[in-house]
């Protein structure tokens, strides 16, 4: 059964020869009726950079507080809760590198006004994130411990020995065989 391929207007698509498909030409930027779209980054060179808002920082924690107090005392915290000693920061020379990215992170949070409540004095959720990891942090590990615990190969029951040493005949006996 042969199938015709027709256009809508009913010609026959089988014996027309294809067209090339025109060369596309680039496009010319547009245009409005206004005239030409505005060049923006052009606009922004000129203005400069937007500039930032200044939040009020009187009542920030300062840089070393913070990173001795949230991220050492973290660190430490965290530490007594888990049971991992490896996360107690200790003395220098790793208190002093540990302050040092305690800061970097400081540095970080203040170039952002939105995330200033996680250095401020007046906040409260990070009095409430710390409540909640002291409850989280050791049910989480108890978690683990018993997943871990319920996955670990159980050893296989011993199989029943044949023989006992009851069943042996005494020192110098020999067995008899019977049939």
């Amino acid at each position: 059964m042969d199938v015709e391929l027709l256009t809508q207007d009913g010609k026959s698509l089988d014996h027309q020869p294809m067209e090339p498909e025109p060369q596309s030409q680039p496009e010319a930027p547009s245009q409005s009726a206004q005239g030409p779209e505005p060049d923006f980054d052009a606009i922004q060179r000129e203005l400069g950079p937007e500039p930032t808002p200044q939040a009020d920082t009187s009542r920030l924690f300062d840089r070393t507080e913070f990173a001795e107090h949230f991220f050492i005392g973290g660190l430490n915290i965290s530490s007594a809760l888990t049971g991992y000693k490896s996360l107690a920061v200790g003395p220098d020379p790793e208190h002093t590198k540990a302050l040092e990215a305690g800061g970097a992170i400081y540095d970080t949070i203040l170039e952002y006004p939105t995330f200033h409540w996680l250095i401020s004095k007046d906040t409260k959720y990070l009095g409430r994130a710390m409540v909640i990891g002291a409850f989280v942090i050791p049910k989480a590990q108890a978690v683990a411990l018993e997943m871990q615990m319920r996955r670990a190969p159980r050893p296989a029951p011993a199989a029943p020995s044949q023989k006992t040493d009851k069943d042996a005949p005494p020192e110098g006996v020999i067995p008899m065989i019977l049939q």
